[in-house]
């Protein structure tokens, strides 16, 4: 049996809803204040105050990247001169946390899908696992590894306050109740997990990843029972 490669399938990352949200409240509190300082000098200051304040409070991000996008409005209290230079210098800074996170989100994804077309061009069947982990710090990488084979593919992916785990598995002597135990036994916050066949669930990796998804949605939120060590780096994004 030949299994048919995708069609149209997408090989980009779309900018996230929190990287929207701080471009935007940056650019309205930078021409606010630009506006401000027009005026005057103390009217400047205080919408100045104000957009600093709107960006600690109203940003998506941590609390760092919020602190550092409240900092990149500042250069408008320097006058025109400086602000001509020093506001797209900002703006770049603005933007610089998701440009590192989407080129992880790029490595991560296709580390899934030379998995999958290797499987293709084999005619072998994979698994697909897709699971939500709600809340707390972030799963160190090779602490999560060591719960699959050398020959599986995993990524991780930041997700609002959670995470996602996703993992490519052979089907050779694979049993997922294996892995659900090895998971449920380790990960240290509530998740939700479930599973795809390829080609039986799909072809592309984003309809596989997709049909995990659901599944993991219709089933109930799994509790640990000993915790994973965490670390500080992930390879994810918004």
């Amino acid at each position: 049996m030949t299994f048919p490669a995708p069609e149209g399938e997408p090989r980009t990352v779309n900018f996230s809803q929190p990287l929207r949200t701080r471009i935007l409240l940056w650019a309205v509190a930078s021409a606010a204040a630009v506006g401000a300082f027009s005026v005057s000098r103390g009217v400047g200051f205080g919408v100045l105050a104000v957009g600093v304040v709107a960006l600690l409070l109203l940003s998506a991000d941590p609390w760092p990247v919020r602190a550092a996008t409240a900092a990149a409005v500042l250069p408008t209290a320097f006058g025109d001169g400086i602000a001509a230079w020093a506001l797209p210098l900002a703006a770049a800074l603005v933007a610089l946390p998701a440009v590192t996170r989407s080129a992880a989100q790029v490595a991560g994804r296709e580390q899934l899908q030379l998995h999958l077309d290797r499987a293709r061009r084999r005619e072998e069947s994979v698994h697909v696992l897709f699971v939500r982990v709600t809340g707390g710090p972030a799963l160190d990488p090779a602490a999560v590894a060591d719960l699959f084979r050398l020959s599986d593919s995993i990524w991780l992916r930041q997700i609002g306050s959670g995470q996602d785990l996703l993992a490519v598995l052979d089907d050779h002597k694979l049993e997922r109740e294996g892995v659900e135990r090895r998971l449920l036994t380790s990960l240290a916050h509530p998740f939700r997990l479930g599973w795809a066949g390829f080609p039986a669930d799909g072809y592309s990796l984003e309809r596989l990843i997709e049909h995990a998804r659901d599944a993991a949605e219709e089933h109930e939120s799994l509790a640990r029972r000993a915790p994973l060590e965490v670390g500080r780096h992930t390879q994810s994004s918004s």
